[in-house]
């Protein structure tokens, strides 16, 4: 048998803590053989990775954050935790309490007004340290009714702005109809700081002070004026204090809106349908009538504007009758100038009709045939 088999090995690249009857605990690195009576107790070898970061305690307990990558040799005595990593975009930010319960703030991006912390993409939580989870209230159905506390749970918080759900149950003035008025709220977290430590739910805060603002508005309604302008009434929570509530809450609210309302009894509901369904019938009975009328108009108008045409059309036969009648005169004294007084002047007349007509019906392109037929028994001399 090999004599080296007696002895203790420490392998290359190995480190372990040795010590014997004769000596003090030391620290030694490999290779290196031991004699038998050492006692030798082994660095765990550890390797940290890119992005990774460590706390390492050594035999009395101080820590050194090591940063990878990095081959690391923890003492016997020692221990080693490692650093959670948390990536931030551009528009979210943490909260971080360390281990003397201060609070620390981490932006992704540029911190917003009104704020304070460090901006930093990628944060390292220490192991004495813990990320600050937020329990909120939310849920509920696709009407945003039956919100719930704690329903919300994250630890990363988005500071652009978002949109909730929300209904409200309220009853009007005097006929105390129960009502469901469903909003769409329009906000976004402004102050992490009074956003964490103003209270431990301030979206339980938002949703209680909006539901308190819509109850007084419709309350001070009845149902027929309600109905009647639904979207003016709700536009006046924007009016009041509510915005402001919410600021102390680390909450900027930009817009509350009507998606629609609904009675909380469905006879109510069925009552409404068919009143809508009779003013649908009364709105298309008016808007035929009104097309019979605007139709009734235009013939009118027709009528008359043909009336007008014919009144101008008798105009022009007159006159062209008159000028006719002038031709026809002149030419008759001429021809009873020419021909002296023993012509008969009914022929003469007779023979002028002839000669007008004729040259109109030449004048387009026509021939006048003369039949005796044509000619009078004043014509036979």
């Amino acid at each position: 048998m090999s004599i080296t088999k007696l002895f203790k090995f420490i392998p290359s690249g190995r480190r372990a803590l040795v010590s014997s009857p004769f000596s003090k605990e030391v620290i030694v690195d490999g290779p290196r053989y031991l004699p038998p009576w050492c006692n030798v107790r082994f660095f765990t070898f550890q390797a940290i990775h890119q992005e990774q970061r460590v706390s390492v305690y050594d035999e009395t307990g101080v820590d050194t954050v090591i940063n990878g990558p990095a081959a690391l040799h923890i003492h016997p005595d020692g221990n080693m935790e490692p650093h959670s990593r948390f990536q931030l975009a551009e528009n979210e930010a943490i909260v971080v309490i360390g281990g003397d319960g201060k609070q620390n703030y981490y932006f992704g991006g540029k911190v917003p007004d009104g704020n304070v912390g460090e901006v930093s993409n990628c944060v390292y939580v220490k192991p004495d340290e813990k990320l600050h989870t937020f329990c909120l209230t939310g849920g509920g159905d696709s009407d945003g009714l039956g919100k719930e506390p704690r329903h919300l749970r994250f630890q990363v918080v988005r500071l652009k702005p978002t949109q909730a759900y929300f209904s409200v149950a309220a009853r009007t003035k005097t006929d105390q109809t129960p009502l469901i008025v469903k909003l769409m709220i329009y906000f976004k977290v402004s102050n992490l700081g009074k956003f964490t430590n103003s209270t431990d739910d301030p979206f339980g805060a938002m949703f209680n002070t909006i539901m308190t603002g819509v109850t007084k508005l419709v309350g001070t309604v009845t149902f027929d004026d309600f109905k009647a302008e639904p979207g003016r009434l709700i536009e006046q929570l924007m009016d009041n204090s509510i915005t402001e509530e919410m600021v102390e809450y680390g909450l900027e609210i930009s817009k509350i809106q009507l998606r629609g309302w609904m009675p909380e009894d469905r006879s109510v509901q069925e009552i409404l349908n068919r009143a809508a369904t009779i003013n649908t019938k009364k709105a298309i009975d008016q808007a035929e009538h009104e097309i019979r009328m605007n139709a009734l108009k235009n013939e009118a108008t027709e009528l008359q504007e043909s009336g007008k045409n014919n009144e101008l059309r008798r105009q022009m036969a007159e006159e062209e009758g008159s000028k006719e009648g002038v031709k026809i005169a002149r030419l008759m004294t001429s021809c009873l100038s020419a021909c002296g007084a023993e012509v008969n002047k009914d022929v003469v007349l007779q023979v002028i009709k002839l000669y007008l007509a004729g040259k109109s019906v030449g004048e387009h392109g026509g021939t006048l045939s003369v039949t005796p037929a044509m000619l009078s028994d004043s014509t036979e001399g």
